[in-house]
């Protein structure tokens, strides 16, 4: 369990991730994601994993990714879990 806030979005990987806990190794790819955006709460046993198509907040910075009307995007998400 983490004591200290992670809420960050990665630019730049490389669309596969993988996650080790004490007792599973989670790995996680995405196809048409630029970003991969990790939370984990303070003193909390979880955590979220996600890719995503933007940044958060991406209005409010130089270069959204804005779709035209009727412009449509497609993303896919991938999860292999190994227990133990």
């Amino acid at each position: 369990m983490r004591s200290s806030l992670i809420d960050n979005a990665y630019e730049g990987w490389d669309k596969a991730a993988t996650i080790a806990t004490p007792d599973d190794t989670i790995t996680l790819t995405g196809e048409g994601t630029p970003y991969l955006h990790v939370f984990t709460p303070p003193g909390l046993g979880f955590f979220c994993a996600e890719p995503v198509s933007d940044m958060p907040n991406a209005l409010n910075l130089a270069d959204p990714t804005i779709l035209a009307p009727g412009e449509t995007r497609t993303i896919a998400m991938g999860l292999t879990v190994a227990l133990g």
